[in-house]
């Protein structure tokens, strides 16, 4: 079972990490500006990560992943979309408590 407050207060570190590297680069920069600039912001507020994983779409069932999050930096303002990995019916569902398909 996890510890949703734990996950909740993970979420929200990322989320403002994410948050903060878009307000500081701004829209429309390639990718790896992104990844280097988040590297550096989660590496600064001591946020644990793991950068570029190797696995692809339903990498959160795969790998038990409690939680998830989708970025878009190239918008003016950043699209954020969280995940969380129902583990009694191995599903992903999104805030909303809906089964998503997208990951």
């Amino acid at each position: 079972m996890i510890d949703i407050e734990k996950c909740k207060k993970h979420v929200f570190d990322v989320v403002g990490a994410l948050h903060e590297v878009h307000k500081e680069l701004g829209a429309g920069l390639n990718e790896y500006c992104y990844q280097e600039g988040l590297q550096m912001q989660l590496e600064e507020s001591c946020i644990p990560f793991q950068r570029e994983l190797s696995f692809h779409l339903n990498y959160m069932r795969l790998l038990r992943c409690s939680c998830g999050i989708l970025v878009n930096f190239a918008p003016k303002f950043a699209t954020i979309e969280r995940y969380f990995l129902d583990k009694d019916r191995n599903e992903i569902v999104g805030v909303d408590g809906k089964v998503k398909q997208v990951l």
